[in-house]
């Protein structure tokens, strides 16, 4: 008896299941851009930035890297589960290569996650996503989560040896930006090279400062590198 009890709960349950999983998904957020800010978390001149910047990343075929800032988790228990529907959802990365990331940053509660598509797993094992997080940490509480968010872009595209234009990102926020005096902006090179040879972290602070620094515009570049990827259930989450 009992055993037949037990046989029907979880047939129930799995009905329930199955009922529920696809109201969940109606209710995750639709992709809008590489860098989704649903809650107005961020300065929208930084928003156009980090959209630039993250369509250079994509355009090098080497990986797609897309984030998504939220307050709630549409019925999912926690952000880690909430970041594995979401990419599932979103299909990001390409389908055979398998090279998306995702990063959820949960404005109300404080919390990141970054999830990691199975190709790129290799380079980013859960350890070292957990250090990137832990700097994360550190630039938001000493900088800001501006700052701290361009410095994790910048730790990700590193680590897959992408350049990224800077001044370019910048320019297509701003398009008066690219009207500077060109001498002026060789000067100011040179004074940043010297900066970065005798203290790099400094140089990044004023560096992100220059080119973030009254970006305006609307956001330019394709919204290509999704074709399907899947995630590795690999990553790392932080409270923040």
């Amino acid at each position: 008896m009992v055993l037949k009890l037990n046989k029907t709960f979880s047939i129930f349950f799995i009905i329930i299941f199955f009922l529920v999983n696809p109201l969940l998904a109606d209710k995750l957020p639709e992709y809008k851009s590489y860098f989704n800010d649903y809650t107005n978390f961020y300065d929208q001149t930084y928003v156009q930035v980090y959209n630039n910047l993250l369509t250079n990343i994509s355009n090098t075929k080497k990986m797609t890297l897309v984030f998504a800032i939220v307050s709630d988790y549409a019925g999912e228990g926690s952000i880690e589960s909430y970041a594995v529907e979401l990419f599932e959802k979103w299909k990001i990365g390409d389908k055979e290569k398998d090279n998306g990331m995702l990063v959820v940053l949960n404005s109300k509660t404080r919390e990141i996650k970054i999830e990691v598509g199975y190709g790129l797993e290799g380079d980013f094992p859960d350890g070292y996503v957990g250090e990137l997080l832990d700097r994360f940490i550190y630039y938001y509480k000493q900088q800001g989560k501006e700052k701290a968010t361009l410095a994790l872009i910048a730790m990700i595209a590193e680590k897959e040896k992408i350049k990224l234009d800077y001044r370019q990102a910048r320019n297509n926020a701003n398009p008066k930006a690219a009207k500077r005096n060109p001498i002026v902006m060789i000067i100011m090179f040179v004074i940043f090279i010297i900066i970065f040879i005798r203290n790099p972290l400094l140089a990044m602070y004023l560096m992100s400062s220059f080119f973030a620094r009254g970006a305006s515009g609307s956001f330019s570049g394709g919204l290509g590198g999704f074709g399907g990827g899947s995630s590795g259930g690999g990553g790392a989450s932080r409270r923040f």
